[in-house]
């Protein structure tokens, strides 16, 4: 006899993931860790955030976006993205020393998540065939929670 299993209803109806064509989303912020760059990298032990985001409105409501946030500066790092982040979220960002929030501080929070949609093929850089993927560029404060009301894609 075979193994098994008891399917929920949102599980028999789930479809392949569809990356977003490029453009800005109001998202939500729904998981969030400082990891470190891996070995063999120019920077490797160097930290960073992994933000995944909830697309929150639009035919795209429910997917998913993943972004990395460096921590550093330097080659390859910038604190560029960190900063648009931050401010995205209401900090007030200057030149100078900087005490960063803690991840779980910046989860359930709106932003609007600017990107574009990166077709499959060989990346350079990571040295290997990649998926069509969602590569964020930029982010945004976001005023869709006023309009929309709460975030209904929360986990």
């Amino acid at each position: 006899m075979g193994l098994k299993v008891n399917f929920s209803q949102d599980e028999a109806e789930s479809t392949a993931r569809e990356v977003p064509p490029s453009g800005e989303y109001h998202c939500n912020i729904v998981e969030m860790e400082t990891r470190e760059v891996k070995p063999g990298s120019l920077n490797a032990g160097k930290p960073f955030w992994n933000i995944q985001f909830v697309i929150q409105t639009g035919p795209f409501a429910g997917n998913r976006l993943f972004s990395n946030v460096m921590l550093f500066e330097g080659k390859d790092g910038t604190l560029g993205s960190l900063a648009q982040l931050l401010k995205s979220l209401g900090y007030e960002v200057s030149a100078g020393e900087f005490e960063l929030p803690e991840p779980d501080d910046l989860i359930g929070r709106d932003i609007n998540v600017k990107g574009i949609k990166k077709l499959a093929g060989f990346d350079k850089k990571a040295q290997r065939d990649l998926p069509d993927r969602f590569q964020v560029t930029g982010y945004k404060a976001s005023d869709a929670k006023a309009k929309t009301g709460s975030s209904q894609f929360l986990p």
